[in-house]
């Protein structure tokens, strides 16, 4: 049986390893103070768990809700001082009203 598969591995201790821990535990403090460390120390585990928990769930929360982007608007460039504004040229492409309408007063020129 591998040590994953072990239902009683805590942090990679075995159940002979917590035994003996138990055992020097309980002659280092004395069967009176074990009980009200054990008390301590399943106050706090349950304390942890619970922070975990919320933590968790608040990561969670977080992912399932929809990104918000924020469209990036253009800040506006100050125009420089002195400027003189350009009249508007066109784009160089001449659209087929325009073309035909040159090309029957460039006729007219002509005849």
């Amino acid at each position: 049986m591998s040590e994953a598969s072990d239902p009683v591995n805590l942090f990679g201790i075995g159940n002979l390893e917590l035994i003996a821990i138990s055992v020097i535990a309980l002659v280092v403090l004395g069967p009176n103070r074990i009980v009200d460390v054990a008390r301590t120390l399943g106050k706090f585990w349950k304390e942890a768990q619970l922070t975990i928990r919320s933590l968790a769930d608040a990561a969670t929360v977080k992912l399932d809700e929809p990104a918000v982007i924020k469209p990036m608007t253009p800040t506006p460039v100050p125009e420089p001082e002195g400027a003189v504004a350009r009249e508007s040229q066109g784009t160089g492409e001449e659209s087929d009203e325009d073309a035909a309408a040159n090309a029957d007063s460039h006729e007219d020129t002509r005849g």
